[in-house]
């Protein structure tokens, strides 16, 4: 039982968490400071703050107490599974004196740090449960108690407050980026300059969706019946080498986008690892449609291990898919009317040579 000098040494550490994780207003900044104070205000060894997708997995997972040789050890983070899982599902704490005494402990990769004592807090925003607090101890380490799991509820409500304040800066900024990139694009389309629109495009996609590599792909004919795809444009890692490039559709992110006409994502089916020289990676990829046409596909690709793509900027690469279409209607418009004055400056030189021979042979 702590003494009252502890519990009030414990109330300070609390009180000095709250300006710290209210000043942030970066949203992973914002879950590492919350995760941190956590730690620190209960003595755990491990701490570790899951974000909880509107599908109800883990989309995104900061974790502090664990030396990098040990996070490449045990390979992919969590997805929501087991005890993580059962915190997410019951929206209550859950507080343990031995992790491996319940049944719904399962699920550890097999270089995974032993852990003993635990203690999950769920994080409400507006009543929903945005995420878990999870704090664990090692073998021999202290039980979490009571009163630790009420000091940590408290801290989980001023994470609440501060990341929700985190979120709407977030939104802020990139409706003004998204707007500021739509009307650079739109700027491209209406321009009567030779400008590159689907690079312009892909480079603002770029600036305003975190990722990678963003490509615009194209049909490309057959090869022996297969159908066949080109890299029009690319932005990012490894874009010189990819732009031309020709691959077979069939498995492929962007072969299924355009075949279907809606979007297809890795988290439904295989990536196109074919643009990423084998190397898996989270991506979308959106159908670039002029009227009931599809055209191709806008494709964005990040790291595997980076956050999931949200539904915000699931709709900003829509709306970039939409303005794609149009760029390349717009290019073909342009080489139609180009071939157009090709054709009627050869028949007005042939006019004119028609005219001179004639009042040469009078």
């Amino acid at each position: 039982m702590p003494t009252p000098d502890a519990r009030e040494e414990r109330l300070r550490r609390l009180l000095a968490a709250v300006p710290d994780v209210m000043a942030e207003l970066d949203l992973d900044h914002v879950l590492e400071r919350i995760v941190s104070a956590a730690v620190t205000l209960v003595s755990a060894r491990w701490g570790a703050l899951g974000v909880i997708a509107p599908d109800g997995r883990l989309e995104r997972f900061v974790h502090v107490g664990m030396a990098p040789p040990e996070v490449a050890a045990i390979g992919h983070l969590p997805e929501g599974h087991g005890i993580l899982g059962a915190v997410i599902d019951e929206g209550e704490p859950i507080r343990l004196a031995h992790l491996d005494e319940d049944p719904r402990s399962v699920g550890f990769p097999r270089h995974h740090p032993h852990m003993d004592a635990f203690l999950g807090v769920p994080i409400r925003i507006r009543g929903m449960v945005f995420g878990n607090l999870y704090l664990t101890n090692q073998d021999g380490g202290p039980e979490f108690s009571e009163e630790d799991q009420r000091l940590v509820a408290s801290l989980a409500g001023v994470a609440a407050i501060a990341i929700e304040n985190a979120r709407l800066f977030d939104e802020q900024v990139r409706r003004e980026r998204w707007s500021s990139a739509l009307a650079e694009v739109t700027a491209a389309l209406l321009s009567e300059d030779t400008v590159d629109i689907l690079a312009v495009l892909a480079e603002r996609v770029a600036s305003v969706i975190d990722s990678e590599l963003v490509c615009v792909i194209v049909p490309d004919g057959e090869d022996d019946g297969v159908p066949m795809l080109r890299v029009d444009t690319a932005r990012g890692v490894g874009a010189e080498e990819l732009v031309g490039r020709r691959y077979s559709a069939e498995g492929t992110l962007s072969g299924r986008a355009i075949a279907t006409g809606e979007l297809a994502s890795t988290e439904s089916g295989p990536g196109e690892s074919v643009l990423r020289d084998g190397r898996p990676s989270a991506a979308i990829a959106l159908p670039v449609r002029a009227g009931d046409d599809v055209l191709g596909a806008l494709s964005v690709y990040r790291r595997e291990d980076a956050p999931r793509f949200t539904d915000a900027e699931r709709a900003m690469a829509g709306e970039f898919a939409q303005q794609a279409g149009i760029a390349i209607e717009l290019g073909r418009g342009r080489a139609d009317r180009q071939r157009l004055a090709l054709v009627e400056e050869r028949a007005r030189i042939a006019r004119d040579l028609h005219d001179h021979v004639i009042q040469r042979l009078f």
